[in-house]
This record gives C-alpha cells, structure tokens and sequence, in this order.
C-alpha cells in the first residue's frame, strides 16, 4: 500500500502534487521497457493543519516492485511554479484470515485466525477433535482459494481476507476412548438393552460359557448373578444425561 502525505504547510498547500501516474519497475533502468504503470491518479490536498495523516494513494495488490516513480502532471494550485510533497511511505499488505469450525468450540485447527502477507500460501489443518462424550472427525473445508477441501491438511491463498470453516461430523465409535465397552454389551452395540438380553437368554445356565457370552463375573456359570450385572449395566445406560 502506498501511503502519500501531500505538501504541508500552514496557509501554503498548492504546491502539492495534484494528478500522478504511479510507476513501478524491478531493475530501475533507463528503458522505458523495463517500467509499467500502476496507475495514473490524483494525491488528495493536504489540510495545512498539525493533524494531516495522509492518503493511500496506490494499492500494489501483491505487485513485486524494487523501484517506484511517481510522475507529477499538475499541482493544487501552486503560487510558483514548484511541487512537492511531504512524506512518502510503503506499507505491505496483509490479508485476514479467520478460522471457524462447524460445530462451533471444537479447538483442534490450526493455525489460528491471523493476518498474513497478502499473496501468501497458508497451510492449514485440522485434527480428530475428542471432547467426552463428543468425538469428531474432520469431514471437509469451506471457504475460497482451499487447495484440497477434504483434505485434512492443506493450504489457501491470501489474496483477500479469507473466512475458512473446517467441517467436522459425528464419530463416536463403540469401544473409542470416550465409549469403552460394557461387558454386559453382549452385541458390542455401545448399548445394554433387549438384544442383549436375547443373547443372554440363550447363553441362560450354560456351565462352559465364556464371559462375552453371559458369563458376566466369570465364574464359570450363566445365572442370577450375572442377570444381576447386565441388569444394572441396562438401568445404568438408561439413567445417564
């Protein structure tokens, strides 16, 4: 970004350079060739005043530039003939970048919202998410200029302030870390219920069973006891929040 302070002088502002034309080159030679208008523009009078903070004049947009030359054509009204201007000053150009998450809180992205070098190529990242009972897998990205959108790992190009929305979807598994198996889950469904009591049922008073077939306290036996366990186990499951 060029950043232009015009000629400034209490009672004494004409001679500020008025229309310009911007040019910029990366060898600065004598070639016309080898320097290429940016534009041709007009620097805003100055005020006169102590508080005066200048114009952007010229946004570069990410152009690589070693040389600039600014060509004055006219003045603001200059009493003698002589131009000039105050300050000149180049400031680079950063782009925001805002990190979201869909559902909202989940914290396993990367990088955080920050501003980066306008152009710049930003990797960007997202992680399985567990948060007891909530396990997330990363499904897919939102937002302009994603290399790979379901990619897990990839990157976007600033060259605007850019909103990216990492997608993520339920993946609680039975036996994960947020869901260990109940051992009166005889169906291995996360769940204690009348399937498993079916499975019981079967498995009632057998004398060589194994513990996933009823034998819930391993004692060699399918009876009351173990009726007992997968009972509570059952009211247990339907008991919680």
């Amino acid at each position: 970004m060029l950043w232009i302070w015009n000629f400034n002088i209490e009672g004494n502002i004409g001679p500020g350079i008025k229309e310009v034309t911007i040019q910029y080159s990366l060898t600065g030679g004598t070639n016309p060739g080898e320097w290429t208008t940016l534009e041709n523009t007009i620097i805003p009078q100055a005020t006169g005043t102590a508080d005066y903070l200048g114009s952007a004049v010229a946004d570069f947009a990410g152009t690589r530039a070693k040389y600039v030359c600014l060509s004055a054509h006219s003045d603001w009204g200059s009493p003698y003939g002589d131009q000039g201007l105050s300050e000149v000053r180049f400031y680079k150009k950063m782009a925001q970048l805002t990190l979201q998450t869909q559902p909202e809180g989940i914290n396993t992205i990367s990088p955080f919202s920050d501003s980066y070098d306008f152009g710049s190529v930003v990797p960007i990242a997202a992680l399985r998410y567990v948060n007891c009972p909530a396990v997330m897998a990363f499904d897919h990205w939102e937002g302009e200029g994603i290399a790979d959108p379901y990619s897990a790992s990839t990157s976007v190009v600033m060259d605007q302030d850019k909103t990216v929305r990492a997608v993520f979807q339920d993946d609680h598994q039975c036996g994960d870390e947020c869901h260990p198996p109940v051992k009166a889950d005889l169906s291995k469904d996360c769940s204690v219920d009348i399937e498993d009591l079916h499975l019981f049922a079967y498995a009632w008073l057998d004398d060589s069973p194994e513990p996933d077939n009823g034998d819930l306290n391993e004692d060699g036996h399918v009876d009351m006891e173990d009726f007992s366990m997968i009972a509570q186990s059952w009211l247990d499951l339907l008991l919680e929040p």
